[in-house]
């Protein structure tokens, strides 16, 4: 009989990770609901579950997201219970267990790939027994049950694959991006050239050791946040108290030496205070080491993806631990690698990144102004960013040749803008940028 037949498969469970699921579900509570988005902009289902408790647990979840509820533990044990669900979620117990579980954010991605992997495999297993019942059972043409086969088949493609193309979608995207604009850093002569950054872009800002890139983040960070736009500064190479010190110099206009000696008169003490809370009042986070745990790539990842910055600066792409980079001649893989991760996301969320790197050693030895071959791993660099910056600060490689304040941004790469020279002006001791003639204080 069909059932004898089937019995002499050898019995197995059903594929099915329940240590991700765990850690899925008590991340999307640890976070309070702001990893709902991410899960289901990834196309996890509620029956990708392989428990019903867990099935309940995250039906509950998109119920109060598409209520626009918040999610946390109380929350999903009061929807379990509205739904007399909570029992087969395994009652508040279960739901403390998952927090216990939780992913960290660096592996969200990888956790979510695991739950919708054995969920996929589920389906093909699914769709095979059912195959094979309709052709034991005889009670239909061949024909149809290819035809249905195919259409299962068909429908766990669309699963795996990408959704039709609907122009719709990104026209009103663009549309969207018409009503907020284009993101200007601030610097006349540099927005005039470039004509502003898309979001969804990803943007690199090269230059030499000393030549000013921690500084022109820190003060593009401050003008743009001054203007209301969310700017979040990733800090790999600095400690947190050395951006804040920065960020301080550049708003109370007092030099960086003195902020770092503690040799503050009465009076740049008060204006060091009014500084920082004015940093307080703009939208404008700083994010070290310390928080995020690690220089891996996939801490970076995860924080970047769950940022909701509309600016977040990288500060710089050599200071990231790689995986898998042992090898000096892979890193440069590595590292186009991880570009690629962060345009992708910066695409998905409408969002800028906005990636520092340093210049090879070589060129440093060179006295002239850089080009986009000095950059550590240009290759990939640019083949990723969609604009890509040069710092030159002239009077620190020829002192001779150029006056102190005179500064450029070259813009060697820019998809949709202008390339060439942004003259600009920059003193080095409040890490202040400006456009020539500028007053900067």
């Amino acid at each position: 009989s069909c059932e004898r037949d089937l019995r002499e498969f050898p019995p197995q469970m059903p594929p099915h990770n329940l240590g991700a699921e765990q850690a899925l579900l008590g991340f999307v509570l640890l976070e309070r609901g702001r990893a709902m988005d991410l899960v289901l902009t990834a196309g996890v289902e509620t029956t990708d579950f392989y428990t019903e408790a867990h099935r309940a647990i995250f039906a509950a979840m998109l119920g109060l997201h598409e209520r626009e509820s918040g999610i946390d533990l109380i929350t999903v044990q009061a929807e379990l219970e509205r739904r007399d669900d909570l029992g087969i979620a395994g009652g508040p117990a279960a739901l403390a267990r998952l927090i216990e579980s939780a992913a960290l954010a660096a592996h969200l991605d990888a956790y979510v790939d695991i739950v919708s992997d054995r969920a996929k495999l589920r389906e093909i297993i699914q769709a095979c027994l059912t195959t094979m019942q309709d052709a034991y059972d005889a009670g239909r043409s061949a024909d149809d049950i290819l035809g249905e086969l195919d259409t299962q088949v068909d429908r766990l493609r669309r699963r795996v694959g990408r959704a039709g193309y609907d122009p719709a979608i990104p026209w009103a995207q663009l549309v969207e991006s018409w009503k907020r604009g284009l993101i200007a850093i601030g610097l006349k002569p540099l927005d005039e050239l470039t004509g502003g950054i898309g979001r969804g872009d990803l943007v690199c800002i090269a230059g030499r050791t000393s030549q000013g890139k921690t500084s022109a983040m820190c003060a593009q960070g401050l003008s743009l946040a001054k203007r209301g736009i969310r700017t979040e500064l990733i800090a790999l190479e600095e400690a947190e108290d050395a951006i804040t010190r920065r960020l301080v110099s550049n708003l109370a206009d007092i030099p960086m030496y003195i902020l770092r000696t503690g040799q503050v008169s009465a009076s740049d003490f008060l204006h060091a205070e009014d500084a920082v809370r004015e940093i307080q009042q703009r939208p404008l986070t700083v994010i070290g080491v310390q928080q995020l745990g690690s220089h891996d790539e996939r801490a970076i990842i995860g924080r970047v993806s769950l940022s909701r910055a509309e600016v977040i600066f990288i500060d710089h792409l050599r200071k990231i631990a790689y995986r898998r980079a042992g090898r000096e001649d892979l890193l440069p893989y590595q590292i186009g690698r991880f570009l690629d991760r962060l345009h992708v996301i910066a695409q998905r969320d409408r969002k800028v990144v906005i990636v520092l790197q340093q210049l090879s050693r070589e060129s440093e030895k060179l006295r002239r102004r850089p080009i986009m071959a000095d950059i550590h791993d240009a290759s990939q660099i640019e083949q990723t960013a969609r604009q890509v910056w040069l710092l030159w600060w002239g009077w620190k490689v020829m002192p001779d040749k150029f006056d102190r304040q005179a500064y450029e941004i070259i813009v060697a790469k820019n998809s949709e803008g202008g390339t060439g020279r942004a003259e600009l002006q920059y003193r080095a001791s409040g890490g202040r940028f400006g456009a020539p003639g500028e007053d900067l204080g």
